[in-house]
């Protein structure tokens, strides 16, 4: 299982395996990884990430706000606040 704590630490080894459990096609991933499919979106969303102050996930934009890893009462209440000005 992923936590935290491994954060930063896991191999793509580890990853794959971590899709097998959560019943994804691990050969077609493997693949994927192996041939750098997807490797410059997975670099445009981290440099946009970064422009955009997203420092963890999860991260949420509500209005000109931005919430890191928000307790879902917390979201919820920055949201309806934010539709409230949209209303108003």
């Amino acid at each position: 299982m992923y936590t935290i704590a491994r954060q930063g630490s896991s191999s793509a080894d580890d990853i794959i395996e971590m899709a097998r459990q959560a019943g994804l096609d691990a050969d077609a991933l493997r693949v994927c990884y192996e041939a750098g499919t997807h490797i410059e979106t997975v670099r445009f969303d981290v440099t946009r990430g970064a422009a955009l102050g997203v420092r963890s996930t999860p991260t949420y934009f509500v209005g000109d706000q931005v919430v890191f890893n928000a307790d879902p009462n917390v979201l919820r209440d920055l949201i309806d606040a934010e539709l409230a000005k949209l209303e108003g």
